[in-house]
C-alpha cells in the first residue's frame, strides 16, 4: 500500500483552545493560458447540456470563445503572465 502524502493527512497538533493544522505547500504546474484554452475548446464539443441533455450548439461554444478571449486580452493589458498556475487571489480580486 502506498504512504498517503502530507497534504492528504496534514498533522494535527493539540493546544489550548483549538487545533491546528499544518499543511504543506502545494507547488501548482505551469498552465498556459493558450494551451488550456484550445483544450478547454476542443473538448467542448463532446460536452451536452445538464438540462437538455442535448450537444453544446455552435453559438454557445462561440460565446465560450469569446468570453476566453476577453479574459486572455485582460491579462496581457495587465501585465499579467498567461500562466493559470502563476495567477493569485489578488488577480482575480483585481479582475
Amino acid at each position: 500500500m502506498a504512504q498517503p502524502r502530507p497534504i492528504d493527512c496534514p498533522i494535527a497538533h493539540r493546544r489550548a483552545g483549538g487545533r491546528t493544522v499544518e499543511v504543506q505547500t502545494v507547488v501548482i504546474p505551469a498552465i498556459p493560458l493558450v494551451e488550456a484554452r484550445d483544450h478547454f475548446l476542443t473538448n467542448l464539443r463532446w460536452k451536452t447540456s445538464r438540462l437538455s441533455g442535448k450537444r453544446l450548439t455552435a453559438s454557445t461554444v462561440d460565446k465560450y470563445r469569446y468570453r476566453l478571449r476577453r479574459f486572455e486580452k485582460w491579462l496581457v493589458e495587465n501585465d499579467i503572465p498567461l500562466d493559470l498556475g502563476e495567477l493569485t487571489a489578488e488577480d482575480f480580486q483585481q479582475l
